[in-house]
C-alpha cells in the first residue's frame, strides 16, 4: 500500500510539473531583493494550484523560481487569472506579471510588466522585452522573455545592473594611478571544452572600459582570441601583446596577454621549466610588459599557474612562482619604478594547503592587499560556467615590496554578467570572477631624501635590518593591523633591531620633513 501511495504521489508530482508554468527571476545587481506573490482575477486559485516562492533574493544569485501556476487543474473556460510577482528593493518595485485565460482543456498565457515610470503591453510571444529604468538610485535594465520548456513556456526575468562599480575618471589622467584588472577567461581550446568562447570572446569588452591595463589568462582558443577578443578588445585598448608562446613547438600556448590603454615600451615572456602532469603539454609561464602612463613607467607580470591541490601540483606551483622572482630579478627593473605580479596563481586564499598562500607572498616579496568586493573569484553556486568544487579566491594583483610601494591599493572580486541575447540564461562571461586592483603611488621629487634610492636589508631578516638613505627621517614599524611597534623621529641611518618581533610581516614607515612617504614591507622569520 506505501508503494502504491508513492507511486500515486511521483505521478501526480509529475503531472502538475509537466503541466505547469514557471517563473524565474534572475539577480544580476548587488541588492538584496525581496519577492511576493499575489493572484487576482475572475477566480482565486488554491494554494495546491499555484506556489509562491516568497522571501529575499540574495545579491548575484542566480536565476530562481519565484513562482509556479498549474495551467490546467482549477482554471475555468473563460476566466482571466493574474500574478503580480512583486520584486523590491529599499524603495523601488517592479512589478513582473503573468495572465492566464481559461480554455476548454487547459489556458492561454500573456506575461508583462510594469514600474515606475513604465507599463508594457501583454505579449504571448518568444521576443525579448526590456526596459532601462532608475532602481534604487541606480541604471538598470528589466529584461525577459518567455520560452518553451515541455508542455508550456517558462519565463525569465532578469534585473541588471549596468553600471554596477563606479570609476574615477580623474583616475584617466593621473600617472599615479593604475587602474588594473586580471580576468582569467576561460577559453579552452575545443574538444577540450565547448563553452560559448565565440560569443563570451565577443561581448567580453562590454565590462572592461573603466581598465587602464586588463591581464588575461587562459586565451588557450586561438579562433576565439584572434576572430573575437582581439579585434573588440584592441577598439578600447589599442596595446596589446602576443600571447605568451614558444614558437614552433605543437604544445599548447600559454594563454597569458595584456590588453593596454597605453603604450607597451616593452614585452617579453618565460615560460616554466617547472609544470606537473598534464599541464606540461601547455607553455604556462609569466608574461611581462612595461608600459608608460602619462610618463610614468610600470612593470607588469601576469600569470597562470599550476593548477589543483596535490602535494606534487602545489610543489610545481611554488616552483613556478620562485621562476617569477628570478625573472623578475633577471630583468634589472629599476627600485624606483612600480612592479605588479598579478593573475590567476591558483593558490586559495581560504586553503592555504601546505601554507602556500604565505610563501606565495615569501617567495615574491609581495604586499598583502586589503580584500574587497565578492569573497570568491571561483564560485560554483554563483557562476554558470564554474565547474563543482570549493569556493575559492585564486586571482591577485600583488605590488613588490622592494620596489615603488603604492601609498594605498586593494584587491576586489567584481562580478562581470551579459544579458546580450546571445548570452541569455547564461549570464556570466567567464567560470572565474575577474580581480580588480586600484594602485595609487606618489611622485616624488628629485633631492636629498626622495626615497628613491631608499634601501631595505636583508629582508626577510631575524636580527637586524638596515635601512641605506633615509638618513634624518622618521622610521616607524607597524603591524599590518597599523598598530605603532617602534618609532623614531631621527633616525641616524644605522640598524634597527627587530629580534624582539615575532615571526611575521610587518611595515616600515618612513618619512621626511616635505610629507614624503614610503612604505616598504618587512619580513621577519
Amino acid at each position: 500500500m506505501k508503494y502504491l501511495l508513492l507511486v500515486s504521489f511521483l505521478v501526480l508530482w509529475v503531472s502538475n510539473q509537466s503541466q505547469s508554468t514557471f517563473v524565474y527571476f534572475q539577480n544580476n545587481t548587488s541588492l538584496q531583493l525581496n519577492v511576493n506573490t499575489i493572484q487576482y482575477g475572475d477566480g482565486v486559485l488554491s494554494n495546491s494550484y499555484w506556489e509562491n516562492n516568497s522571501g529575499i533574493i540574495q545579491p548575484w544569485q542566480p536565476s530562481v523560481q519565484v513562482m509556479r501556476t498549474n495551467r490546467t487543474t482549477g482554471i475555468t473556460n473563460g476566466n482571466d487569472y493574474f500574478f503580480d510577482v512583486i520584486i523590491s528593493g529599499l524603495n523601488d518595485t517592479v512589478i513582473l506579471e503573468i495572465q492566464l485565460t481559461g480554455n476548454f482543456i487547459d489556458s492561454d498565457m500573456w506575461h508583462s510588466a510594469r514600474g515606475n515610470g513604465f507599463n508594457h503591453p501583454w505579449y504571448n510571444d518568444s521576443q525579448f522585452y526590456e526596459e532601462n529604468i532608475l532602481f534604487e538610485g541606480k541604471n538598470m535594465t528589466l529584461k525577459y522573455q518567455s520560452a518553451l520548456n515541455g508542455l508550456y513556456d517558462d519565463i525569465t526575468f532578469t534585473l541588471h545592473d549596468n553600471e554596477p562599480y563606479l570609476h574615477n575618471a580623474s583616475d584617466d589622467n593621473n600617472p599615479q594611478v593604475l587602474n588594473v584588472l586580471s580576468y582569467n577567461i576561460f577559453m579552452l581550446t575545443p574538444p577540450l571544452s565547448f563553452s560559448d568562447q565565440n560569443t563570451r570572446a565577443e561581448y567580453l569588452k562590454n565590462s572592461l572600459s573603466e581598465y587602464d591595463v586588463i591581464f588575461i589568462q587562459e586565451a588557450f582558443d586561438n579562433n576565439a582570441r584572434e576572430d573575437y577578443l582581439i579585434p573588440q578588445l584592441s577598439t578600447m585598448f589599442p596595446y596589446y601583446t602576443e600571447v605568451l608562446d614558444i614558437p614552433n613547438t605543437t604544445n599548447e600556448d600559454g594563454g597569458t596577454m595584456f590588453f593596454s590603454k597605453w603604450p607597451i615600451v616593452y614585452d617579453t615572456g618565460h615560460v616554466y621549466q617547472s609544470c606537473y602532469s598534464f599541464e606540461c603539454l601547455t607553455n604556462k609561464g609569466v608574461s611581462y610588459a612595461k608600459i608608460n602612463k602619462l610618463g610614468q613607467e610600470y612593470h607588469l607580470f601576469n600569470t597562470h599557474t599550476q593548477a589543483f591541490r596535490s602535494a606534487d601540483e602545489i610543489a610545481s606551483r611554488m616552483a613556478q612562482i620562485k621562476e617569477i622572482r628570478t625573472f623578475i630579478e633577471d630583468l634589472n627593473i629599476p627600485q624606483i619604478d612600480p612592479v605588479i605580479v598579478g593573475g590567476d596563481m591558483n593558490v586559495d586564499y581560504y586553503a592555504n594547503h601546505s601554507n602556500e598562500y604565505d610563501s606565495m607572498f615569501l617567495f615574491l616579496n609581495a604586499m598583502i592587499p586589503n580584500y574587497q568586493g565578492n569573497p570568491y573569484s571561483f564560485q560554483p553556486d554563483l557562476n554558470y560556467y564554474a565547474s563543482s568544487g570549493p569556493d575559492e579566491l585564486l586571482d591577485y594583483l600583488l605590488p613588490i615590496s622592494d620596489y615603488k610601494q603604492p601609498n594605498s591599493f586593494f584587491n576586489e572580486v567584481r562580478i562581470f554578467r551579459q544579458i546580450v541575447d546571445p548570452m541569455w540564461g547564461k549570464f556570466d562571461m567567464s567560470d572565474h570572477f575577474p580581480v580588480y586592483g586600484r594602485f595609487e603611488y606618489t611622485t616624488v621629487s628629485a633631492g636629498n631624501n626622495d626615497f628613491s634610492n631608499v634601501n631595505v636589508y636583508p629582508n626577510p631578516t631575524n636580527d637586524l635590518v638596515y635601512i641605506d638613505n633615509a638618513l634624518n627621517t622618521r622610521i616607524q614599524i607597524l603591524s599590518l593591523e597599523g598598530k605603532i611597534i617602534y618609532s623614531t623621529q631621527n633616525f641616524n641611518g644605522n640598524s634597527i633591531s627587530i629580534g624582539d618581533l615575532s615571526k611575521g610581516v610587518y611595515l616600515i614607515k618612513i618619512s621626511n620633513g616635505n610629507n614624503i612617504n614610503v612604505v616598504k614591507q618587512l619580513v621577519v622569520r
